[in-house]
């Protein structure tokens, strides 16, 4: 038996490639077996049912739970079958043995306050207790076992891409490491419904790194050397040919994707991009997944994509910035009770009230001035020229308001930034910032915000009852944006050939116009739009 136990345990482990934990609860579930055949004086090839059946007795007798003696049987079974494939026995005596059954129980779970209590014991003082914290931190946020945590290697945590690739054998998972209207989806469902589990990823990334920055790579140096081009290829995404090319590129592509949903067996996906939405609705006609399907539309353009909704049978919820585009989808076949007129999901930081006199004596500005927010950056910025066009305007012309201007990461147009304000010396009245958290913060203190109307940008601005100045719009979504927002009264859009010097003035003489602007942006802002999105979802 010896001989055919090495090499039933080299099959397992070369051929099957099990974990080394599974490895060693097969070895000691068989080397307890044999242990007793050797007590009975009995040869491993001339087993019975009736000997398995004295086995599974015995065990219990020696009180052996349910659960260990179905896997004791599992790992004989394992054996038999090996054994009969190389016709080395006749018959498998755990055919038609059944398994004990195992009681179910509820498992127990840690409250609220001992996991914070677990979190806090590792004391980040030295290597070994951060390594600790770290692990225990990564466990609660991943679900992973500790034999699978201290399996992995560096390479398996992809913290850019934001997943840990788990390895079990032969097997492996990728788990999400917990854009920006998914994210605020997730932190409302996570509030209100503690019940419900969230991952959040960027599928592209997932899918295919690769293509992921070429496709941003590209897209970025389109929209800002030769925009024309952008709007283009936006205006004829409704012939067929597109249409045609985007089913083929995203059946290809949806593999990888379907292989992850398969891991995460997800109840419902919410899609805020059209190429992931699209393929979504390829898996699942193609019985690949069975999750519910949500798609949020991020602008105001009337008339969105078409592979937004192209295979809407399978999309269980469609929701929209507004009603005009809801009639729209459902002039193109789209059941009206799919779409919901909800608005843009942002987050809930910019429903709060912000202490005005607090923000501005942080960036030590004078709370009785009217206040210009300006995003000139970010990685799609305005262009340069035009962001600095714009900027030495309110530098040199406005000495009666302040500026706190956003630059991003854009360091290059920080610096120029900051070299404009030196030559008019108005240190004392903007600010110019980088990356910053504050936003919501800096909307709630400002009266105007001057930036480029991007949904959630505009979104933003609209739930926090700041008109609008549209700066340099993206052919395609964003001047349909622009164009939505300027007909509805809640912006102004300044074209190309517009006096930038003028329209503020305008906008900034006291004569009532951010008044008028602030009563049309009450009329179709929509505040409550991730709550209406989840009440639809969870009802």
């Amino acid at each position: 038996m010896e001989k055919q136990l090495k090499l039933f345990f080299e099959f397992l482990e070369n051929d099957k490639k099990l974990s080394d934990n599974t490895l060693q609860s097969y070895k000691r579930d068989i080397k307890q077996f044999k242990e007793y055949l050797n007590q009975k004086g009995k040869d491993y090839s001339n087993i019975t049912k009736e000997d398995m059946k004295e086995y599974i007795e015995h065990l219990q007798s020696i009180g052996k739970k349910a659960s260990t003696i179905s896997r004791c049987i599992a790992s004989i079974r394992s054996f038999y079958q090996y054994e009969l494939k190389n016709k080395k026995v006749e018959q498998d005596p755990t055919d038609q043995i059944q398994s004990p059954k195992i009681e179910k129980r509820v498992p127990s779970v840690l409250t609220s306050k001992e996991v914070a209590l677990l979190l806090e014991q590792p004391k980040d003082v030295d290597l070994k207790g951060i390594r600790d914290k770290a692990m225990l931190e990564f466990a609660y946020a991943t679900g992973m076992r500790v034999t699978e945590i201290i399996s992995l290697n560096l390479e398996d945590v992809n913290i850019e891409e934001g997943y840990v690739t788990c390895k079990n054998g032969s097997k492996q998972r990728n788990i999400p490491l917990g854009t920006m209207s998914l994210k605020a989806l997730k932190e409302y469902i996570e509030k209100n419904y503690p019940d419900t589990e969230v991952f959040l990823f960027d599928c592209m990334k997932y899918i295919n790194r690769v293509i992921d920055k070429v496709c941003g790579s590209t897209y970025s140096k389109i929209t800002t050397n030769i925009p024309w081009f952008w709007g283009k290829i936006y205006y004829n995404t409704q012939e067929p040919i597109f249409e045609r090319i985007m089913s083929l590129s995203n059946k290809v592509l949806s593999y990888k994707l379907g292989r992850l949903l398969k891991d995460l067996k997800p109840d419902l996906i919410i899609s805020t991009h059209f190429f992931v939405g699209h393929m979504c609705t390829i898996l699942k006609k193609k019985g690949k997944i069975d999750a519910k399907l949500a798609t949020v539309i991020t602008d105001y353009g009337e008339d969105p994509y078409n592979e937004w909704t192209c295979n809407y049978k399978y999309i269980d919820y469609i929701f929209v910035a507004h009603n005009k585009i809801k009639e729209r989808l459902t002039e193109k076949g789209v059941p009206c009770d799919k779409i919901f007129a909800t608005g843009i999901p942002i987050s809930d930081k910019f429903l709060k009230k912000y202490d005005k006199n607090k923000t501005f004596n942080d960036l030590n500005l004078t709370p009785n001035k009217k206040t210009i927010l300006f995003f000139g950056g970010g990685e799609l910025g305005l262009g340069k020229s035009k962001t600095l066009e714009i900027f030495e305007c309110l530098a040199k012309n406005f000495e009666n308001i302040q500026v706190i201007t956003i630059s991003g990461k854009n360091e290059t147009l920080k610096n120029n930034f900051e070299k404009l304000v030196d030559k008019y010396n108005r240190n004392n009245e903007i600010r110019v910032l980088g990356f910053t958290d504050k936003v919501a913060e800096f909307m709630s203190a400002s009266d105007l915000v001057i930036t480029k109307p991007g949904g959630l940008t505009s979104t933003e601005a609209l739930v926090s009852d700041l008109p609008i100045v549209a700066i340099n719009p993206i052919p395609g979504q964003e001047s349909e944006n622009a164009e939505f927002l300027e007909s509805n009264g809640a912006a102004i859009w300044l074209k190309k050939n517009d006096d930038i010097n003028f329209v503020l003035k305008v906008l900034l003489n006291g004569d009532g116009k951010l008044e008028v602007m602030r009563d049309c942006i009450k009329k179709i802002a929509k505040p409550n739009s991730t709550r209406d999105i989840c009440e639809v979802i969870f009802e």
